[in-house]
């Protein structure tokens, strides 16, 4: 019962958490959107059926009528099939940045070669297809399409042309390639004009219905992507690919290969769509008219539709395929154009493509606002007040009549530069008469930025005003929702909110603890068992690094006698000095063939000269050029046999130093010095490992399997009792809080009995290998039941604590209804006698009663609050503060 409890609380608090989490929200908004745009779009088509005189609700039930009669059950559910795998194809490209508008010729060309391979590989060789040739036929679709994407992935990755760009271009690449073939060699033509040979019937057939496989391989794509793309790393290095390339590329992702894999990836899928088409609903390829087949594009429509999510574009496919199916005969029935299910599509589309407009429109929440406000009367004449304000300064904005405060100032300026232009008049003064003429302009120009500032100031109090409105709205709302009887609802939602994740939290530290604890187990077990090969590895482990530092040593002290190090750094720096001067010539060589097509052009050019001129001139010039050039190659040349006399000459002065007696002396010496310090180090590796051997061989020696037996048999013993003592306690399987805390406190006991049995160690000196592996056997057993202990506490504790917060709530309710009707008789009869005050006006009488409203809001929460600190625990309320 208990554990039936627990897996059922786990469950229930678990799925509560992923639903309510931050990643779920955010995955809702893209489902909002993506219905917001199927709606809208069927709203749209259904007013223009309407408007040809059907009802567009009856043309929606014949058509799901006809798309699941028996006539055309099959095919509804092949293009549904073939358009789940076909999304999922553009799908894939799409989440990892590539967008591959390749499908419909992916899915050509595995149609293509599987006919080629039907009419010479089959039926050339006198063979019926069987189970062996469709798996090949699976094989070559599949392979088909992932190589054409691939070479497109390629393209991208290698030399960064646009995948857009080539896979349309490979789209119609394969289109008249297999219209040659097609239509030039008569043994893979078909019967039709202008068409391929046709693939045998009902090949993925069961009892007569091609349904089930075409359904099941789709369905299997659907989970597999869901999985490649939700709970691997592979997956998760495509999304962020797709999501960053530059992010990616600085995390250490090889972000070209990434590339390259997902067009792969998607270009099978493609081929795995063209095989459940080209063995089911078209069985053969018309090239009687230069277009391409449509599925692969309307395969990006279902992508753009659901957000590239597997899950959206199972249903997207199938609303897809039933307008496909269905969509012509339904229209017919109705007198309508055969093209009315493509102008769904493309409403459809269309709504997808602006549907970040749906995904953050809150239609709920803007209807609470709305509520929220209708109920407050104040707020409702604050925000009137605040319109009221803000249409007067659009019609100022928006008005061409004149503006008081604008107009007063021209009229101070005009009598401004009235007065000035007089003085002009007056003075014969060359110099005053500019001045002031500069005095004028300066009025004229400060008019001119008073009115654009006065307007910009207009521009941005409305805008202010907008947000003031937004703003008290928004705080209006919150209000309301924290206050009266819905505020007391949503601190309770709160509290069970916070309690519940509290208790997930804990249960995720118990569980880390276990895992902790059986590592700790694990390593303890191995040192035990193995503690001789194990000290063994960390000696050797000692032995090699002091290996290293000796040969270090040795290298660093004869490079520093010979000057090795000089002489390598030296002969570097000479080498990269040399290819920079080369870089440096070529760059010149460059600037001067530039130079000189230039100057070529320039006197080609030139209408004043001869034929006989430019020739001789364009001679000349490149003359010059030349000779410039054999200068410049001479002088890296000369500068080149300079540096390398220069390594020459430091490379033959270290051999003489490295030759020198004394140095290879003092070298020798070093030598022999290394190997003394090397066969210390053996030494002591020696000393170690005879120490080792002689610990372990005295360990041997303690060991004792009576001992060994009677120790654990008292430990089995103490689980054994606190058995005993749990299933005394627990009475005809009903458990509580209380009944667990006593369990936890016997199961402390034990622990400690155990622990100072074992001498706080986990194995001792005389314990068999057999007694090692029973004791790691039952410390395991005791870890789980910890888990177990903390896991049923946590979930009873939150159970009570959840319990206690609803019996607090339902409290506070009970004395917020007895109180509530005296505290609405006084604000209803204070507001009565306001508005029964006929000496006051209506702006006064607004105002108080906006007050009264405000004083009656306030006095009824602080009530509220001094309810819930008398009610509530303090635990909860300091819950309730965080």
């Amino acid at each position: 019962m208990n554990k039936f409890f627990i897996n059922n609380w786990k469950l229930g608090k678990r799925t509560k958490d992923v639903v309510l989490s931050y990643e779920t929200k955010q995955k809702a908004k893209y489902v909002k959107g993506s219905l917001f745009a199927i709606i809208l779009g069927l709203i749209l088509a259904g007013i223009i059926i309407a408007v040809q005189n059907v009802n567009p609700f009856v043309y929606l039930r014949e058509l799901f009528k006809v798309s699941f009669s028996s006539l055309f059950i099959e095919q509804t559910f092949q293009w549904i099939a073939v358009y789940i795998i076909a999304g999922l194809a553009v799908g894939i490209g799409f989440k990892s940045g590539m967008f591959n508008i390749g499908v419909s010729g992916q899915m050509l060309i595995g149609a293509g070669v599987s006919i080629i391979y039907y009419k010479l590989g089959v039926v050339g060789q006198g063979h019926t297809m069987n189970a062996g040739h469709i798996i090949v036929i699976f094989l070559i679709c599949v392979f088909s399409g992932a190589i054409l994407a691939g070479i497109a992935g390629a393209l991208k990755a290698l030399f960064n042309i646009h995948e857009v760009v080539t896979t349309i271009m490979l789209n119609w690449t394969v289109w008249y390639l297999l219209k040659f073939l097609f239509t030039k060699y008569q043994k893979l033509a078909g019967d039709g004009i202008n068409t391929s040979a046709s693939m045998p019937a009902d090949q993925l057939a069961i009892n007569g219905s091609s349904i089930a496989i075409p359904l099941i391989i789709a369905v299997v794509c659907l989970i597999l992507v869901a999985i490649l793309l939700s709970k691997t790393v592979f997956g998760y290095k495509l999304k962020a690919v797709g999501s960053s390339p530059n992010a990616s590329k600085y995390a250490g992702f090889n972000v070209k290969a990434k590339m390259t894999e997902a067009m792969v990836i998607s270009g099978a899928l493609a081929g795995v769509a063209s095989f459940v088409n080209v063995l089911t609903l078209n069985p053969n390829i018309a090239f009687s008219i230069d277009n391409l087949p449509s599925t692969g594009y309307d395969a990006i429509a279902i992508a753009l539709v659901a957000f590239n999510n597997p899950i959206g574009i199972f249903f997207t496919s199938f609303l897809w395929g039933i307008l496909q199916s269905g969509g012509s005969s339904a229209a017919s029935l109705f007198n309508m154009p055969n093209q009315t299910s493509s102008l769904v599509f493309g409403i459809i589309v269309y709504f997808a493509a602006i549907s970040t407009v749906f995904m953050n429109y809150y239609p709920i929440l803007r209807l609470k606002t709305k509520i929220a406000l209708a109920s407050s009367k104040a707020t409702r004449d604050e925000i009137k007040d605040l319109r009221s304000e803000r249409s007067t300064i659009s019609k100022e904005m928006m008005s061409w009549r004149k503006i008081p405060d604008i107009e007063n100032y021209k009229e101070l300026t005009k009598s401004e530069i009235k007065v000035l232009k007089a003085d002009r008049k007056q003075t014969q003064d060359k110099e005053q008469k500019y001045l002031i003429k500069k005095q004028i302009k300066a009025l004229k120009k400060q008019q001119h930025e008073y009115i654009k500032e006065y307007r910009n100031n207009l521009k941005e109090t409305h805008k202010k005003i907008s947000q003031q409105i937004k703003i008290i709205k928004h705080d209006n709302y919150v209000d309301r929702l924290n206050s009266a009887m819905s505020g007391i609802n949503r601190r309770q939602h709160l509290l069970l909110q916070r309690s519940d994740s509290d208790s997930l939290t804990k249960l995720s530290q118990a569980k880390s603890d276990l895992v902790n604890e059986k590592d700790t187990i694990k390593k303890a077990k191995e040192t035990k068992l193995h503690d001789k090969r194990i000290q063994k590895t960390k000696v050797k482990k000692v032995r090699d690094s002091a290996y290293r530092e000796t040969k270090a040593w040795k290298e660093g002290t004869c490079g520093d006698i010979t000057g090795y190090y000089d002489w390598f750094n030296s002969n570097t720096e000479l080498k990269g000095e040399i290819k920079k001067y080369k870089i440096k010539t070529q760059n010149k060589i460059e600037s001067l063939n530039a130079d000189y097509k230039l100057d070529k052009k320039t006197i080609s050019r030139n209408r004043d000269l001869s034929h006989e001129e430019i020739k001789l001139q364009v001679a000349e010039l490149k003359a010059k050029k030349k000779n410039k050039v054999a200068i410049l190659k001479e002088r890296y040349k000369v500068y080149k046999i300079d540096q390398k006399n220069i390594i020459k000459q430091k490379s033959e002065a270290y051999k003489h130093k490295r030759n020198n007696p004394e140095i290879k002396a003092e070298i020798k010496n070093i030598n022999i010095e290394y190997k003394q310090k090397n066969k210390q180090i053996n030494i002591r590796y020696k000393e170690a490992l005879k120490a080792i051997n002689l610990d372990a061989k005295n360990k041997r020696k303690q060991i004792n399997a009576s001992e060994a037996k009677q120790q654990y048999a008292q430990l089995q013993q103490f689980v054994k009792d606190y058995k005993q003592v749990k299933k005394n306690t627990i009475k005809k399987g009903v458990y509580s809080l209380a009944m667990i805390s006593k369990i936890r406190e016997e199961y402390d006991l034990m622990l400690y009995n155990i622990e100072n049995a074992n001498n706080q160690e986990y194995y001792n000196v005389f314990d068999t290998r057999h007694i090692v592996f029973e004791k790691t056997k039952l410390y395991k057993w005791l870890a789980k039941e910890l888990y177990w202990i903390q896991e049923s506490s946590i979930a009873y504790q939150n159970v009570a604590t959840n319990k206690e917060i609803k019996v607090d709530t339902k409290q506070v309710k009970k004395v917020y209804n007895e109180n509530i009707g005296s505290f609405s008789k006084t604000y209803k009869e204070k507001r009565k006698s306001i508005s029964k005050n006929k000496a006051l006006d209506s702006t006064t009488r607004r105002m108080l009663l906006d007050d009264c409203e405000r004083e009656y809001e306030t006095h009824l929460n602080n009530f509220i609050a001094q309810v819930e600190a008398k009610t509530r625990t303090n635990l909860l309320l300091e819950r309730e503060g965080q």
